[in-house]
């Protein structure tokens, strides 16, 4: 690959990663919209069957591959941390405090997931992953200084904390699958897994009311 071909590679990849942070970041304020009237795994469950249907329509369409002939248990075993318990502790988290102070929390994920990468995988990161990490750490301080944290309870506060965890997890787990698993193949699994869990925890906790949620949600 030429380096005009490398700088390519790489102005696409900056723009898929800030496009990306964008609807991460919008993610909380809507999610703490919708948590105000329905139930957080009614919310969850709406979310990723929604997702995993778009993903089975490319399947079917032929736009991408999935080959599920290969060994799941290290997807299965990731889609348990993310989306499974990384959006079950968020969105409680969003629901017991508020989107200012989840989103600050959920920020620290990247300073996290490169103190356990040089841990537990022997990686070694950068002056500028640190200097950028160490931003993200320092809006989260000044976020929560600034008195934005109206609303947040103990609980919700651990419960973030958990999520940082768990998403923090979920980083070493995908850089040891991706050399064995395409991106999407992850992301599949994962998705298919978290409709699975979240549609089975929306029917367990609303049950016959569940119908009337999924609606609620949908603005109907």
């Amino acid at each position: 690959m030429g380096a005009g071909e490398n700088m390519k590679s790489r102005k696409k990849a900056a723009a898929a990663a800030i496009a990306g942070n964008v609807i991460f970041g919008l993610s909380f304020m809507f999610s703490r919209v919708v948590l105000l009237t329905v139930d957080t795994f009614v919310m969850l469950a709406l979310r990723f069957s929604i997702a995993f249907l778009a993903m089975n329509v490319l399947v079917v369409a032929r736009v991408v591959k999935v080959d599920l002939k290969k060994d799941l248990r290290p997807l299965l075993a990731l889609g348990l941390f993310q989306p499974v318990l990384y959006f079950t502790f968020e969105s409680l988290g969003i629901k017991l405090t508020n989107s200012v102070i989840s989103g600050s929390m959920i920020a620290t994920v990247p300073v996290a997931g490169m103190l356990l990468g040089a841990v537990f995988l022997k990686e070694r990161f950068t002056v500028r992953q640190l200097l950028f990490g160490l931003m993200s750490l320092a809006g989260a301080v000044l976020i929560a200084m600034s008195g934005e944290g109206g609303g947040a309870s103990l609980a919700g506060i651990l419960v973030l904390i958990c999520a940082v965890i768990t998403g923090s997890g979920f980083r070493l787990l995908s850089r040891r699958c991706a050399d064995r698993y395409t991106a999407f193949e992850r992301t599949y699994v994962m998705f298919g897994l978290g409709m699975a869990v979240f549609v089975t925890a929306a029917l367990v906790t609303e049950g016959g009311n569940l119908a009337a949620q999924a609606g609620k949600a949908l603005g109907d």
